[in-house]
């Protein structure tokens, strides 16, 4: 093995996700040396991630014409049997999206301060690191600071073959090659519940066994339970409280799939969401001395810094979030911390979180259970899809938007969206919360029409109606007393 020269820097980044990313543009924004290290090199690595996650967005377009065509059918257009076609053709965009993103990271990431290395990272200590290329050529790389933002990685249990090809894991659904006619989904979180709602719009028979007693456990309750009613309305059936212990293939390649509740499943395929670890395999951490959570995540505190005071992680590597948008705030953050600056962006603690279901749920701030529990004077705006014109020319059925206020100054402290089009009608809120607005810049905003961005009008006028009823109780509390 032949080993050139240590090279210097300010911080290696090991991993090039959104985490990673993010991180080396802040990085080199403060005119930091930065090295990149990616086992398959930057752009490729990139294009491998498009071809799981943007072909998956490609494969929920064509999920959304399908479930169009179900709401508003259209004369000579007919849902035909979809059971057996090749998955790819419903996600025909999927190529040109991976050459895409491998193009943009490698321009977004052109910069004279910025190294980018192929090859497998292996720590030596809290400032060094090894990297070897395919060649089998060794790179030292020294740096104050180390930032690992790896992402993350199923972790399958004993029963579960997780080399079975007809048993996927999250972003890989499109390697099942054809549209299965039934589909077990295992997990509760919000990439299974998306890839639920997508498949059945598919026409897929999907059946959703969720861990938890009712799952999303950090969504509003009425927002979740609308949720649910679109998704069951669309075909999915939930089996709350069911972990998977065991698969097994039967006759016809089909799999039986064995819930520690409830009867066994029979199905052509399973979506394993279940159990992630951190994807640190062969970094070796315990030489660094960085210390792993229980469940398999690297720890970190509550600046991103790990037990090790120069090493970092950030992104799904802390077992957090499992959001794109999530991780390029906590890559942003990490490096803002390392580097100890001065830099303020307000936007850091509003990151919306968005669930891509059909339809789609989108939130931000505080939600309406978590405020009361809280013991906050809130008060919660109201407005319905199915009452908006263009929710009515679109067909829609189910679907609500919420906000909720300060009942004294009237601030707003959060928005929960259920319906189409919530991951751009979330950041309206988002500003708004920003701005320090509320209920009067709802209502004196002019909406073009008809549009759903108007629902925002309507749950402030509700939420008015509703403190005005809180002004006419305390005043007859008042005139009570003074009788009394």
């Amino acid at each position: 093995m032949m080993r050139q020269m240590s090279l210097q820097y300010d911080v290696i980044i090991i991993g090039c996700g959104p985490a990673g990313e993010a991180a080396a543009s802040l990085a080199a924004d403060f005119r930091k040396r930065v090295a990149i290290v990616d086992a398959r090199g930057v752009g490729a690595a990139e294009s491998d991630r498009a071809d799981g996650r943007l072909g998956f967005f490609a494969l929920r377009e064509a999920a959304m014409v399908a479930s169009g065509l179900a709401r508003m059918p259209l004369p000579g257009l007919h849902r035909t049997e979809t059971a057996g076609q090749p998955l790819a053709d419903f996600a025909a965009s999927r190529q040109a999206l991976r050459d895409r993103a491998g193009d943009r990271i490698k321009s977004a990431l052109d910069r004279p301060n910025i190294d980018l290395h192929a090859g497998r990272a292996r720590l030596i200590d809290g400032r060094t690191v090894d990297v070897t290329d395919g060649e089998g050529r060794s790179t030292t790389l020294k740096a104050d600071f180390i930032l690992i933002a790896t992402g993350s990685m199923p972790h399958f249990p004993a029963g579960v073959p997780a080399d079975h090809p007809r048993i996927a894991a999250p972003w890989s659904a499109l390697s099942l090659e054809t549209l299965p006619g039934s589909l077990l989904i295992a997990g509760g979180d919000a990439a299974a519940y998306a890839c639920a709602s997508i498949f059945a719009a598919l026409g897929v028979k999907v059946t959703l066994a969720c861990p938890d007693k009712s799952g999303l456990p950090f969504l509003d309750v009425e927002c979740r339970d609308h949720l649910a009613l679109a998704m069951k309305s669309g075909g999915v059936e939930f089996r709350f409280g069911s972990a998977v212990r065991q698969v097994d293939e039967i006759k016809g390649g089909r799999l039986r799939i064995v819930l520690d509740k409830g009867q066994p499943v029979e199905s052509d395929a399973m979506l394993w969401h279940g159990a992630r670890r951190a994807a640190v395999d062969g970094l070796d951490l315990e030489q660094a001395g960085v210390e792993l959570t229980p469940e398999g995540f690297i720890a970190v505190d509550e600046f991103a810094r790990t037990n090790v005071s120069t090493v970092f992680a950030a992104g799904d590597t802390t077992g957090s979030g499992f959001l794109a948008s999530t991780s390029v705030a906590h890559g942003r953050h990490a490096v803002s911390q390392m580097f100890e600056t001065t830099l303020k962006r307000r936007a850091d603690h509003l990151i919306p979180t968005c669930l891509h279901t059909i339809p789609p749920v989108s939130c931000i701030g505080v939600g309406e259970d978590e405020a009361r529990e809280a013991g906050l004077p809130v008060v919660t705006g109201r407005a319905l899809l199915q009452f908006n014109a263009r929710g009515q020319a679109g067909g829609e059925r189910t679907g609500i938007l919420k906000c909720i206020f300060n009942r004294h100054n009237q601030k707003l402290l959060g928005a929960v969206i259920v319906g189409r089009e919530a991951p751009e009608l979330i950041h309206l809120a988002q500003h708004v919360m920003i701005a320090d607005g509320g209920i009067d810049d709802f209502i004196g905003m002019s909406f073009n029409q008809p549009t759903l961005s108007e629902l925002y009008r309507f749950a402030a006028y509700a939420a008015l109606q509703s403190i005005a009823r809180f002004e006419e109780r305390d005043d007859d509390y008042g005139v009570l007393a003074k009788v009394a």
